[in-house]
Protein backbone atom coordinates (compact mmCIF):
# COMPACT_ATOMS: atom_id res chain seq x y z
CA UNK A 1 0.00 0.00 0.00
CA UNK A 2 3.07 2.44 1.01
CA UNK A 3 4.32 2.03 -2.87
CA UNK A 4 0.70 2.57 -4.22
CA UNK A 5 0.88 5.78 -1.97
CA UNK A 6 4.38 7.00 -3.46
CA UNK A 7 3.87 5.87 -6.74
CA UNK A 8 0.39 8.72 -6.60
CA UNK A 9 3.06 10.90 -5.22
CA UNK A 10 5.47 10.65 -7.74
CA UNK A 11 3.39 10.65 -10.46
CA UNK A 12 1.89 14.23 -9.53
CA UNK A 13 4.96 15.64 -8.40
CA UNK A 14 6.16 14.80 -12.57
CA UNK A 15 2.94 16.08 -13.97
CA UNK A 16 3.67 19.27 -11.95
CA UNK A 17 7.01 20.02 -12.53
CA UNK A 18 6.37 19.96 -16.23
CA UNK A 19 7.32 23.84 -16.83
CA UNK A 20 3.65 25.07 -16.32
CA UNK A 21 2.40 27.02 -13.64
CA UNK A 22 -0.17 24.98 -11.82
CA UNK A 23 -3.44 26.25 -10.46
CA UNK A 24 -6.93 25.38 -9.34
CA UNK A 25 -9.88 25.46 -11.64
CA UNK A 26 -11.87 29.41 -11.59
CA UNK A 27 -13.20 29.21 -8.38
CA UNK A 28 -11.15 26.71 -6.73
CA UNK A 29 -10.65 22.79 -6.55
CA UNK A 30 -13.26 20.49 -7.44
CA UNK A 31 -14.38 17.37 -5.80
CA UNK A 32 -16.98 14.66 -5.98
CA UNK A 33 -18.22 11.14 -5.06
CA UNK A 34 -20.58 9.35 -6.68
CA UNK A 35 -21.55 5.77 -8.13
CA UNK A 36 -21.12 5.54 -11.60
CA UNK A 37 -23.56 2.55 -13.42
CA UNK A 38 -22.56 0.51 -16.15
CA UNK A 39 -23.11 2.64 -19.27
CA UNK A 40 -24.05 5.52 -17.14
CA UNK A 41 -22.43 8.70 -18.39
CA UNK A 42 -21.56 12.11 -15.86
CA UNK A 43 -19.92 15.45 -16.62
CA UNK A 44 -18.34 18.02 -15.15
CA UNK A 45 -18.31 21.33 -16.20
CA UNK A 46 -15.41 24.24 -15.00
CA UNK A 47 -13.72 26.83 -16.10
CA UNK A 48 -10.11 26.67 -16.52
CA UNK A 49 -7.20 29.27 -16.83
CA UNK A 50 -5.35 29.88 -19.53
CA UNK A 51 -1.58 29.17 -19.86
CA UNK A 52 -2.08 27.50 -15.99
CA UNK A 53 -1.95 23.21 -15.36
CA UNK A 54 -4.64 21.71 -14.01
CA UNK A 55 -4.75 18.11 -13.27
CA UNK A 56 -7.83 16.10 -13.30
CA UNK A 57 -8.43 12.86 -11.10
CA UNK A 58 -10.75 10.25 -10.93
CA UNK A 59 -10.50 6.68 -8.35
CA UNK A 60 -12.85 4.15 -8.35
CA UNK A 61 -13.75 1.35 -6.04
CA UNK A 62 -12.17 -1.62 -8.84
CA UNK A 63 -15.38 -2.49 -9.67
CA UNK A 64 -16.18 -1.06 -13.24
CA UNK A 65 -13.97 0.59 -16.26
CA UNK A 66 -14.52 4.43 -16.10
CA UNK A 67 -12.94 6.30 -19.39
CA UNK A 68 -12.63 10.25 -18.83
CA UNK A 69 -12.29 12.58 -21.67
CA UNK A 70 -11.67 16.52 -21.55
CA UNK A 71 -13.42 18.80 -24.22
CA UNK A 72 -12.97 22.75 -24.69
CA UNK A 73 -16.30 24.98 -24.79
CA UNK A 74 -16.64 23.77 -28.74
CA UNK A 75 -16.65 20.17 -27.93
CA UNK A 76 -12.99 19.54 -29.15
CA UNK A 77 -11.99 16.73 -26.98
CA UNK A 78 -8.31 17.69 -25.58
CA UNK A 79 -7.11 14.52 -24.01
CA UNK A 80 -8.51 11.84 -22.74
CA UNK A 81 -7.95 8.64 -20.54
CA UNK A 82 -9.24 4.88 -21.47
CA UNK A 83 -7.52 2.50 -19.89
CA UNK A 84 -9.11 -0.53 -18.79
CA UNK A 85 -9.61 0.61 -15.06
CA UNK A 86 -11.87 2.80 -13.42
CA UNK A 87 -8.92 5.44 -12.27
CA UNK A 88 -7.55 8.10 -14.32
CA UNK A 89 -5.62 10.93 -14.43
CA UNK A 90 -5.14 13.19 -17.32
CA UNK A 91 -3.53 17.07 -17.33
CA UNK A 92 -4.16 19.93 -19.63
CA UNK A 93 -2.45 23.32 -19.56
CA UNK A 94 -5.48 25.34 -22.13
CA UNK A 95 -4.22 28.56 -24.49
CA UNK A 96 -7.02 30.58 -23.03
CA UNK A 97 -9.08 30.74 -20.34
CA UNK A 98 -12.92 29.34 -21.04
CA UNK A 99 -15.03 26.57 -19.84
CA UNK A 100 -13.92 23.19 -20.25
CA UNK A 101 -16.33 19.36 -19.69
CA UNK A 102 -14.97 16.35 -17.93
CA UNK A 103 -16.79 13.35 -19.23
CA UNK A 104 -16.78 10.17 -17.34
CA UNK A 105 -18.03 6.82 -19.05
CA UNK A 106 -18.40 3.55 -16.80
CA UNK A 107 -17.58 1.34 -20.03
CA UNK A 108 -17.76 -1.95 -17.65
CA UNK A 109 -20.41 -4.25 -16.53
CA UNK A 110 -20.42 -3.35 -12.81
CA UNK A 111 -20.98 -0.06 -11.12
CA UNK A 112 -18.37 1.70 -9.56
CA UNK A 113 -18.07 4.28 -6.48
CA UNK A 114 -15.37 7.13 -7.47
CA UNK A 115 -14.43 10.24 -6.78
CA UNK A 116 -13.79 12.68 -8.78
CA UNK A 117 -11.13 16.09 -8.25
CA UNK A 118 -9.95 18.83 -10.27
CA UNK A 119 -6.80 20.22 -8.92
Amino acid sequence: MKFVYLAAVLTSLVLFSAGSVQADPVGGPKFDSDLLRPGQTVEYGMALRGEELTLFRVDGDGDGDIDCALFDEDGNAITNDVSGTDGCIMSVTPAWTGRFTVRLVNTGSEASKYTFRAL
